[in-house]
């Protein structure tokens, strides 16, 4: 091979390299069919490529404040069921009924919350809250004795089927430590519920007063699409509790014809709950600040008082509207059903309530 036609071999060679290496840059650069995005709540979607002049930097993700405040308002209607106060023919006083009595039937009843949320770090926080349970669990099919009027003499004495039971004001605290790992929330806490009024036997700082409190782990997931305000459609909290109560007391349960049968306490147990949700927002889930929701919870409680933890079957639904970024409002339907218990009546002992709660929550980040 003479000179000449070696170099123009290598020149055809390095031509034919050239347009490789061009062709492969070209190919690395093009602009991609799609882009793969992930919104606030992790959720991973695949959205048009879309090419533009320059790409505007994304600001960084904001920390979340060191200390959020929270303050509302909570009023609640007794809207169905047994929830019925004592007629106030049947008052033995007038103290024990109108708006202020302990027969009292006031809608809606009005109490105002709050809370904290101490964010440690990223994932990890404190929360309390402080807020109440208000109902008329009134009426019981059980005979009582009432007078038709006052003063209260044997010849005004009648008996009505029903036992009537006081107003529950009950005040409820819930403090806890969490940590969100991908889908998952774990927490443990503490929790208390203590009656205020009216419907307490035994003084606040009996033995067997209208009380209980219980430690607990939990674990929260969700699953399913996501939306910006409301954070991914289903959801599953399992809960398990440990409730310090009474070993050695023993209460009576009473009868239809007013006997009593004495029954012992359970003492101290381990419980779990669990509350499958959905939260389904309405309109575009990237920008809508209204959703509807349902949940069923296997409720419970366990008062100092009784022998035994009453048990519920509860299904809540509802609406929530927010204004980001502080302020929630949110609109229940909460339907309660009792398991018959054998306490504190023999016979037909189980309750159902049907009540309207409405709530306005207000974020206040102060550090």
């Amino acid at each position: 091979m003479t000179l000449k036609q070696l170099l123009i071999s290598l020149g055809a060679t390095l031509a034919l390299v050239t347009t490789a290496v061009v062709g492969i840059a070209s190919a690395q650069t093009a602009p991609p069919t799609t882009t793969t995005t992930t919104s606030s709540d992790t959720s991973t979607t695949t959205t048009p490529y879309v090419a533009q002049a320059s790409e505007p930097k994304k600001d960084p993700p904001k920390k979340p404040p060191f200390l959020v405040l929270h303050v509302g308002a909570m009023g609640t209607w007794n809207i169905g069921s047994n929830d019925l106060a004592l007629p106030s023919i049947y008052c033995a006083t007038t103290q024990d009924c109108g708006p202020t009595g302990q027969y009292q039937y006031a809608d809606p009843v009005v109490h105002f919350d709050y809370g904290a949320q101490i964010n440690l770090a990223k994932h990890f926080w404190i929360n309390y809250a402080h807020n109440y349970i208000d109902q008329n669990i009134g009426r019981v099919a059980i005979p009582s004795k009432v007078c038709s009027s006052l003063p209260c003499v044997a010849a005004k004495e009648f008996t009505i089927p029903y036992t009537y039971q006081k107003l529950n004001d009950d005040r409820v605290d819930d403090a806890s430590l969490n940590y969100l790992s991908g889908a998952v929330t774990i927490s443990g806490g503490w929790h208390q519920r203590t009656r205020m009024c009216c419907g307490n036997p035994t003084p606040s700082d009996a033995a067997n007063q209208v009380y209980w409190h219980d430690v607990y782990f939990q674990l929260a997931a969700r699953a399913g699409p996501g939306s910006k305000y409301f954070g991914k459609l289903a959801g599953l909290t399992i809960q398990e509790e440990y409730i310090a109560h009474n070993t050695n007391a023993v209460f009576d349960a009473t009868s239809n014809t007013g006997a009593k049968t004495p029954v012992a306490s359970f003492g101290s147990l381990y419980h779990t709950t669990f509350t499958p949700n959905l939260t389904y927002p309405i309109g575009d889930p990237r920008s809508s600040t209204f959703a509807v929701f349902g949940q069923y919870l296997n409720n419970f409680d366990y008062f100092m008082n009784a022998p035994i933890p009453y048990l519920y079957n509860e299904v809540d639904y509802g609406l929530i509207k927010k204004w980001p970024p502080f302020v929630t409002l949110t609109v229940t339907n909460s339907n309660l059903y009792q398991h018959h218990s054998q306490y504190p009546y023999v016979g037909q002992d189980t309750i159902n309530r049907n009540k309207l709660i409405m709530v306005l929550d207000v974020a206040l980040p102060v550090l």
